[in-house]
Order: structure tokens, then sequence, then C-alpha cells
């Protein structure tokens, strides 16, 4: 069954496939933009044919990138996407561990000429001073479609990967990426040799609103909450898959809107 697929200009209206133009068309009403970031420069393949899997930054893009994933070129995309052999697959991650892992990489761990660039972005000062994740996520949550749009790290996985309208045939988490090898492969999905089903390569620990605070926890919560909806929707669908997804969202004991 074809996705509701905005990015490929295909809708299913009552059992008929529109066409890209009458599909792009009725997406662009509704106000999602072709040229809206991100498009479909997210996808990435192994063999060139049978698999295509959406990669964001901060959720193991640079691990997929050197196994061997290459992109796919945006009408090497929207073919695959559109033809119904086609594996639709991803990987997601709690988003509150996503932006922490920006904040460790970028901030924490980053030059100065790092800080600098993003203090400017996101905090308009030039000083280099290495702030809280709270600070940003404060300022961020200010203004959200600002950080995004300059900075792709934070930029929510609803957006990089169109979960609100493409629907995944497997969905996998950064914490159990096994499970997600595994899954491919059970669908006969080419996969580069590197990855082994037994391997935990790459894959990452939740970090829970009792090792932050509920501050920064509700901030982010605040912020990626689209994200949230998204994968909560998913971990129903794909429980198997992300359970540790599921376990993430409901270590909380703070109240968010």
């Amino acid at each position: 069954m074809l996705p509701l697929c905005g990015v490929l200009a295909v809708v299913r209206d009552q059992g008929h496939v529109l066409s890209e133009a009458e599909g792009l068309h009725a997406l662009v009403s509704n106000g999602f933009m072709w040229h809206s970031h991100p498009d479909l420069s997210n996808f990435v393949t192994w063999s060139g044919q049978g698999l295509a899997l959406c990669t964001m930054m901060k959720v193991g893009s640079t691990t997929l990138d050197a196994l061997g994933f290459f992109k796919m070129s945006k009408s090497t995309a929207t073919h695959a996407l559109l033809d119904p052999d086609t594996v639709r697959a991803i990987v997601v991650r709690n988003p509150v561990d996503r932006f922490l892992s920006w904040h460790n990489d970028k901030i924490v761990h980053g030059t100065a000429e790092q800080v600098g660039a993003y203090n400017s972005l996101l905090l308009r000062s030039h000083a280099t001073t290495r702030h809280t994740a709270l600070v940003y996520a404060d300022a961020i949550r200010r203004r959200p479609r600002q950080a995004w749009d300059l900075e792709y790290h934070l930029s929510p996985m609803s957006r990089m990967c169109h979960l609100n309208i493409l629907e995944y045939d497997v969905v996998g988490d950064l914490d159990n990426l096994s499970s997600f090898w595994k899954a491919l492969r059970a669908l006969n999905v080419s996969l580069p040799p590197g990855i082994r089903n037994e391997s935990r390569m790459n894959e990452k620990g939740h970090i829970g609103a009792n090792d932050i605070g509920c501050s920064l926890h509700e901030a982010l919560s605040d912020i990626y909450r689209q994200d949230i909806r998204r994968l909560q929707k998913l971990a129903m669908k794909h429980a198997k898959l992300l359970l540790h997804l599921q376990r993430g969202f409901a270590d909380s004991n703070c109240t968010t809107a």
C-alpha cells in the first residue's frame, strides 16, 4: 500500500492514487511546500535498490555512512519510494537523548570557534561561553523554527524524515540497532557486510528526566513535542523494535503540557 506521502506528491484519496501534479497541488494547499526543508536528501541505500533508509544527524548518520550506505539523489529517492517493492526504513532516537548528544558534541567538547558560532546562532551572543543544555533549550524554545532551519542537528526528526506524511515499513531505535538489522534482513534487504545481527554497533543508552532535571526535560519535550507524538504512534505500531523507546517516554515523573 502506498504511503500518504507529500514529499513524493502522492496521496491516496478514496482508493485513487493521485498523479504527482495533483498530489503536489493538494499538499501545497494544505501548507506543505515541495521546497520546504528538508526534501529527500536524507535518504540512503546500500545496494542501489530494495531499500530507502532515512537518516538524520545525531541519529547514527555517521555510523551508517562509515558502513557504506550512500546518499540517494532526489530523483532516485523519489522513484525508490514510489516503488511498492522498496522497503522504507528509518532509525529514530529519543529526542531528549538526541539534543543532549548535540550539546555534548558541539558545546561541551566543541572547539571555541564552534561554541561561538552556536552562541551567535542560538543566543545572539559572540561569547565562547559553554552554557548548560538548558540555556540552549530555552533559546530554541523561544525561536524553534529559526533554530531548526539554520542548524539541522537540532531539526525535529518529523521534519527530517517526514514522519507526519510518510509511512515506514521498518522503524528502528538507535538504542537497539541489532533488532533493526534483523528486521531488515527478514525482508531480504541487502545490507553492508560490516553489519552483523548480534552486534551492538553504536547503540546508545537512554538519558531519563531523573538524570537531567525536569526543567530541561520539559523544555525539550515542548520543543520536540511533534516528534514525541509521532514516535509514540510509531512505537505502538512497531512495538517490538521500539520497546526501548517506549520505556524512555514512560520513565519521567515530570509533568509536561
